[in-house]
């Protein structure tokens, strides 16, 4: 019975070494999927970089910190906004007539 005990606490020392080396190694200067935020990320009022509600040009809104960019779905694309009230944004779902691509609405049929 002791030799699987010591067996399995070589497993976990083992596992444990690798882990640390890999993370030591890693060419990543922070964690990925941390959370980091600065000031100059902050914005005050709600800003809206398509502000025209142009479908053809992707664009972003935020407020604070939370940034939303456009974004498609199939042909939809899903365009966000600053509201009015209470200084928020929100999205507006629009159909795109020759398909949506990286957050925008293609201009002409293109054949893929």
């Amino acid at each position: 019975m002791s030799n699987v005990k010591n067996n399995y606490l070589l497993i976990v020392a083992v596992v444990a070494v690798v882990a640390v080396v890999s993370l030591v190694m890693s060419n990543s200067t922070a964690i990925q999927g941390a959370f980091t935020t600065s000031d100059s990320d902050r914005v005050e009022r709600c800003i809206d970089t398509d502000e025209d509600g142009d479908i053809y040009t992707k664009g972003y809104a935020q407020v604070g910190i939370s940034k939303k960019e456009d974004r498609c779905n199939l042909d939809v694309l899903h365009q966000w906004y600053c509201k009015d009230v209470n200084n928020m944004v929100e999205s507006h779902p629009r159909t795109c007539t020759y398909g949506c691509e990286n957050g925008a609405c293609l201009k002409q049929q293109t054949y893929r």
